[in-house]
């Protein structure tokens, strides 16, 4: 126990009420829940040292002795901030007990001198506010690798070196990894399919023959447009396709397709093969009347083996009807080209004076989806004009072409536009091969 400067002990620090005393007689003076007794002893046995942090005399009595009522004052520490301003409590403001400020129950041992007089010190400012809680602790984890002392922070590991497989991809046709469909092709696909679909599949025919577009307006001249690629044409008027060509060019293509034939050939060629037939045929046409009888004549083309013209064994009799045509311009190219639809109906043999004939020498290189002709016709009802030469490209089997084309149609999975671009890449590679006249 410590005693005064007088040598007397100092009185034992009286306990405070608590707030629920204060509360629970409100008929009470409402005086501070500590009297100046508190902490520091009796007014009685004050000095000079006990003078420090200690509120002036108040005439009003004693407080009354603390209740029996079980205190919630909480456990005093020696950090705890010195009370706010008395002047402020006594207004009415209060806060929730746990959050009401205790004095500090510890003397201090500075050696600083208190003051001379018995004039108390002016009273402290208000506490600032507390500072926002610390983050929570880091998980045990994390606490456990870091080290103990404050080393720079080393940066991540570099990422691994790209594999084999991330550096040697092939390359993707765009960066959705798709191709688009070539719109030139499906305008091609789409018209065939529009001219196709109500006619009878197993008598279509469809064909792209090489030639050139004349300007019938300036003098059968190769026609000139101001567009610099192929180019499809929506209004061919005045216009005329010359399906022919110079005899040099002709003898070129069948030197170019019979060396395709050769290569092919060899035993460890790994690609489809190109196979060639030579005919030479006889070809008569013949006037038939309309079935109505009210109708244009219909032409008839009875085609026999020039070897045996005689013969009624190899004779085939069809009606050709021309169902529609498009015109491809490539002022780039030594050719244009047409696509043809028609329409073969099988007839039966005519023993009928024929209004014309003709002579064709043919060589056909068939392979997979296409088989070009490659053809010199001669026409036999004037034997002093001159032949042509024709290169044409021929869908071998329409039926199938149109029946992927009804499946692109419906959604389902096709080839069409495989196909329609086969015969397309056949046409382009020809006539980019081709030789000046």
């Amino acid at each position: 126990m410590s005693a005064s400067p007088n040598g007397d002990p100092l009185a034992a620090p009286r306990r405070s009420p608590s707030i629920v005393s204060i509360l629970n007689h409100p008929d009470q003076d409402p005086q501070p829940y500590y009297s100046d007794q508190d902490y520091f002893g009796s007014t009685e046995e004050k000095s000079s040292s006990s003078l420090l942090f200690q509120r002036n005399p108040s005439p009003s009595p004693a407080p009354p002795p603390p209740s029996k009522t079980v205190s919630h004052k909480r456990p005093r520490t020696a950090a705890t901030p010195p009370p706010p301003d008395r002047g402020q409590e006594e207004q009415g403001s209060m806060e929730p007990p746990t959050s009401r400020i205790r004095r500090s129950s510890s003397t201090s041992s500075s050696t600083e001198a208190a003051p001379a007089t018995g004039s108390l010190p002016p009273p402290a400012a208000p506490p600032a506010r507390a500072p926002p809680p610390p983050p929570p602790p880091a998980p045990a984890s994390a606490t456990a690798t870091a080290p103990a002392s404050k080393t720079p922070r080393k940066p991540p590991p570099p990422p691994p070196a790209p594999t084999a497989r991330a550096t040697n991809l092939p390359l993707e046709p765009s960066i959705f990894n798709v191709e688009p469909i070539d719109e030139f092709t499906r305008e091609v696909a789409d018209w065939l399919w529009g001219f196709t679909q109500h006619l009878d599949w197993d008598k279509v025919e469809i064909e792209a023959k090489i030639g050139l577009l004349l300007d019938q307006r300036a003098g059968n001249q190769r026609v000139h447009l101001p567009v610099p690629i192929e180019t499809i044409l929506m209004d061919d008027t005045g216009l005329r396709f010359d399906a022919n060509m110079s005899e040099s060019q002709h003898a070129h293509f069948n030197h170019l397709l019979n060396l395709r034939v050769e290569e092919s050939a060899d035993p460890s060629y790994p690609h489809a093969r190109l196979r060639y037939t030579h005919t030479r045929e006889l070809d008569s046409f013949h006037q038939v009347p309309s079935p109505d009888g009210g109708g244009p004549a219909r032409k008839v083309r009875v085609t026999r083996d020039q070897k045996d013209p005689t013969t009624t064994t190899k004779v085939r009799a069809v009606e050709k009807i021309r169902v529609a045509d498009m015109n491809v311009y490539s002022p780039k190219r030594l050719f244009d080209w047409r696509v043809s639809v028609s329409l073969e109906i099988p007839k039966g043999a005519l023993n009928s004076t024929p209004a014309r004939v003709r002579y064709k020498d043919r060589i056909s290189y068939s392979h997979q989806l296409c088989q070009v002709d490659l053809t010199k016709v001669q026409t036999g009802s004037s034997p002093v004009a001159p032949p042509t030469h024709e290169l044409e490209v021929e869908i071998r089997n329409a039926k199938q072409l149109l029946e992927e084309a009804a499946k692109d149609q419906r959604g389902e999975e096709n080839r069409y536009l495989e196909m329609v671009q086969v015969l397309l890449n056949n046409i382009r590679m020809l006539i980019r091969n081709a030789a000046a006249p």
